[in-house]
């Protein structure tokens, strides 16, 4: 009897670790450092204090699931303030605009669910990227499977979403815009955020989303090999600038949501890394010659948080599809084939020049007597503002100094001539023989890695 039942215990025992071994455990979380980006709801007054509402434009994943959907409402506030860069301050000043700029600090400290729970997070802000700039393939020979098919599937898929975020962004209405415009040309105006604005969060603490049960079945093709045209959503960890970046240089990048297998199956989950190199960088030189960068990734690795599985490290070759950049910093930029990043000089860059020294002439002009009829009554009267040349000045001091010099080229010839050339000649330095522009890629910047060779 005791016999029986020692075995009938055995059994169970072994029956039980079966279903243990069949069954996974995995913790969802969302690591410290993992960028957040916002884009806010409405205006933003510069205040101490003043409370900031944004929503999320990409979703959050843990592991192989979406744990904070995108447009999830996040709260924050104004910490502080400091001053802008020395750089753009002079440029201001240069151009007639006398306001003490300053940049506002925040801080986001809650997340709102749809279901109203509030989760409280830790996080340091800087201005995010708004323009997405992607390789163009939709020329006839590029061929597509059915990965990639489904790829732009998901992809087609995620810019609904994202739509739908910015969508339900208040933007300003025509009015608010022409008053901002209108401000914009005083020498001193008042600052504030503009509904729309795009910011980065990054977390500086992990959030906890409990656990996930996988079966082991779901566990056995991570660290499989990609395949061909599939397409990673990744973030780089390097910072890459063509100015100080070089040849042969290591790269680095962190997957932000699971790459999965055309049958579905989990490959690599979020937090994956991709390892690669730089082939190709060149500064930016004078002349508005601008910089140049190329990297590819050839190594692909599961978390290490999961290397009681014994994950391979599979090599690859992926080649950059798409990348998102603050306009503000680089204008005009475009992908090759080979995943090369340039900046393309735009021919409409000679006419502000040329449009401006013209106008430095014309507030020069005095007019000429005898191109008019005298003795009419209407006629006299247009000459007479025509010989005082008071539209030619006041524009020439307006290109020169902003309003001011609008109101000193109105009052006084000298100064509608000498600002007018002075706006045209750094308009001329600034589009024609200043240095061009360098590719710069921060920490985190989105970009989406095809696998296989082109």
């Amino acid at each position: 009897m005791h016999t029986r039942n020692l075995l009938f215990f055995c059994v169970f025992a072994m029956s039980l670790a079966d279903v243990v071994l069949a069954q996974t455990t995995v913790p969802l979380t969302v690591e410290e450092g993992v960028p957040l980006p916002l884009i806010l709801t409405n205006k933003l007054p510069y205040k101490q204090n003043a409370p900031i509402t944004a929503r999320l434009v990409e979703p959050v994943f843990a592991f192989d699931r979406e744990v904070i959907p995108s447009g999830t409402e996040v709260l924050g506030r104004i910490t502080g303030f400091q001053a802008a860069p020395r750089w753009r301050r002079v440029m201001a000043i240069l151009s007639g605009d006398l306001t003490p700029l300053r940049e506002p600090r925040m801080s986001f400290d809650a997340i709102v669910l749809k279901s109203g729970t509030r989760i409280p997070i830790q996080t340091s802000v800087v201005p995010g990227s708004d323009t997405l700039v992607r390789f163009d393939r939709s020329a006839p020979q590029r061929r597509k499977g059915r990965v990639a098919s489904a790829a732009a599937t998901a992809r087609e898929e995620i810019g609904v979403r994202k739509r739908a975020v910015i969508a339900a962004v208040k933007t300003p209405g025509k009015m608010e815009r022409l008053k901002d415009m209108a401000w914009g040309f005083a020498p001193y105006h008042p600052q504030s955020v503009p509904s729309g604005s795009r910011f980065k969060a990054t977390l500086l603490a992990s959030l906890q989303f409990g656990t996930a049960t996988l079966e082991a079945s779901r566990m056995n093709e991570i660290g499989s090999e990609p395949p061909g045209e599939a397409v990673a959503f990744a973030r780089l960890a390097t910072d890459l600038n063509s100015g100080t970046t070089h040849h042969g240089e290591p790269v680095e990048a962190v997957l932000s949501r699971p790459l999965v297998s055309s049958g579905g199956a989990l490959i690599f989950p979020e937090g994956s890394r991709l390892h690669g190199t730089v082939v190709q960088a060149r500064a930016a030189r004078r002349w508005h010659r601008n910089g140049q960068l190329a990297f590819m990734f050839t190594r692909i690795e599961p978390p290490s948080s999961i290397a009681w599985t014994a994950p391979a490290v599979q090599e690859v070759e992926g080649r950059l599809e798409s990348v998102e950049v603050d306009s503000r910093d680089m204008s005009n930029v475009q992908l090759d084939e080979e995943g090369g990043v340039a900046i393309t000089q735009s021919k409409r860059r000679f006419i502000t020049p040329a449009v401006a020294l013209m106008m430095a002439s014309r507030a020069g002009d005095d007019g000429d007597r005898d191109r008019f009829a005298e003795g009419h009554a209407r006629v006299a009267a247009y000459h007479n503002n025509f010989r005082n040349n008071f539209a030619g000045r006041m524009v020439g001091g307006g290109i020169g100094f902003g309003l001011v010099g609008t109101a000193l080229g109105r009052i006084s010839r000298p100064f509608g001539v000498a600002l007018g050339f002075y706006g045209a000649g750094r308009s001329l330095y600034m589009n024609v023989i200043a240095r061009g522009q360098e590719v710069h890629f921060p920490m985190d910047t989105p970009v989406e890695i095809r696998f296989g060779q082109r």
